[in-house]
């Protein structure tokens, strides 16, 4: 195998622990699960579920075209966590402020993109490690690309995910714009994010016997900005994707996808 695919091997594994080990959501460690599944506690923990679990493309508004049109690569996103889940989780705890966050977390996954005809791009993300998963795609279809000049897009994106006992699913559509250069394609657009998700937690008996569930459903939303850059160096298929973008909810994200376009 070559060194290089084990160095990515290696680093979504670690990126995954220290993901997993960020978000507290263990029921066990609440006195009163019924606190859990309170509105203020599952709406902080379906929009912060949904918002960081979310599928983010890494893409500019240029199409990736019919000859091969393929990139896969590995994203690294630093996501800021919402204000209101520390609150929300310690008003749950027993004997309260016992809760710790991070007041950001590291967020990878796996990507896949491919060009299907002159102006549609399809995309995938996944990643699935310690009880979390995402399961995420896009479509995206180039409106309008002239000879010079900037590349306009739109763009919808659904992330299916799970981490502990919440469970969401996330709509984004997207416009964007992008001005292609001999080795960059910087670009930039606005997005807007709807996650639904629901909190199940389970009753069970000393002996493991489920006698009943406990549910609780809510539903966010937000606006995001995003401004990135696509860098590709020529002939040898290596591509470095550099995002920042800023939301009204306050989970902003700075992240990054290395990867191989062909």
């Amino acid at each position: 195998m070559p060194w290089f695919v084990v160095r990515i091997v290696l680093c979504w594994v670690v990126l995954s622990n220290a993901f997993a080990a960020s978000l507290p959501f263990d029921p066990s460690k609440f006195g009163d699960l019924n606190a859990l599944v309170t509105p203020s506690v599952v709406k902080a923990v379906i929009k912060t579920v949904g918002f960081t679990l979310d599928h983010r493309p890494y893409e500019p508004a240029t199409p990736l075209g019919t000859q091969v049109g393929i990139t896969m690569g590995l994203e690294v996103t630093l996501l800021k966590l919402p204000d209101d889940l520390g609150p929300a989780l310690n008003q749950a705890s027993p004997t309260g402020g016992e809760i710790q966050l991070l007041p950001f977390v590291l967020a990878p996954k796996v990507h896949l993109h491919k060009g299907i005809g002159p102006y549609v791009n399809l995309g995938g993300s996944y990643i699935a490690y310690r009880g979390f998963r995402l399961i995420g795609g896009d479509m995206q279809v180039t409106v309008y690309q002239p000879s010079e000049g900037p590349t306009y897009a739109i763009r919808l994106c659904y992330a299916a995910s799970s981490l502990g006992f919440a469970k969401t699913k996330t709509l984004s559509p997207q416009v964007l714009v992008s001005r292609k250069v001999n080795f960059a394609d910087p670009y930039l657009g606005v997005s807007f994010q709807y996650t639904l998700g629901s909190i199940e937690i389970p009753i069970e008996l000393e002996d493991g016997t489920q006698v009943g569930t406990l549910k609780g459903t809510e539903r966010a939303s937000a606006w995001n900005a995003f401004l990135g850059i696509q860098l590709k160096v020529p002939n040898l298929g290596l591509q470095l994707t550099l995002e920042g973008s800023y939301s009204t909810v306050g989970m902003h994200t700075l992240g990054t996808k290395f990867g191989f376009n062909f």
